[in-house]
């Protein structure tokens, strides 16, 4: 436990250092490659323009690289790293938590878009509170399924 306490943080801030924040070529085309593929799966949906969902002709919501979901990624990431357990099973939960992840966030952004559609009110309260505890919490399960099923 206090290795995973020593790393996690460490893991954390590495991740976001090197793959989130626009420091480096790598980051940038993560974050450009994650938020296209968000924006196409959300075309098929609803009506888009470049990184724009229209709501209305007047009002559109903006997906930009905070939006792509790569923030949970990372922190969930870093979980599985700090870690102890086999290589391979951390490079398993690392995909399956990589896929699921992507597909919640898909869902929330989805729920952020019928809510403002219902009210633009809805937005903060759809998003910051909502949308984002529902990431946590996807995290959170994800975690407590590795170290369930996960071997030292």
């Amino acid at each position: 436990m206090k290795r995973f306490l020593l790393l996690y943080p460490l893991y954390v801030a590495g991740l976001l250092y090197f793959l989130f924040f626009d420091n480096n070529a790598l980051a940038i085309q993560l974050n450009h490659f994650h938020q296209k593929l968000l924006i196409e799966a959300l075309a098929l949906h609803f009506e888009v323009d470049a990184y724009h969902i229209v709501i209305t002709p007047f009002y559109h919501i903006t997906i930009d690289k905070s939006c792509n979901g790569v923030v949970g990624l990372w922190v969930f990431f870093a979980s599985i790293a700090a870690h102890q357990a086999q290589v391979r099973q951390k490079l398993l939960w690392i995909a399956i938590g990589y896929i699921v992840m992507i597909v919640a966030n898909f869902l929330r952004i989805v729920f952020v878009v019928y809510a403002v559609k219902i009210d633009p009110e809805y937005f903060v309260f759809a998003h910051d509170t909502i949308g984002n505890s529902f990431l946590i919490v996807v995290g959170l399960v994800l975690f407590a399924l590795f170290l369930k099923f996960s071997r030292v």
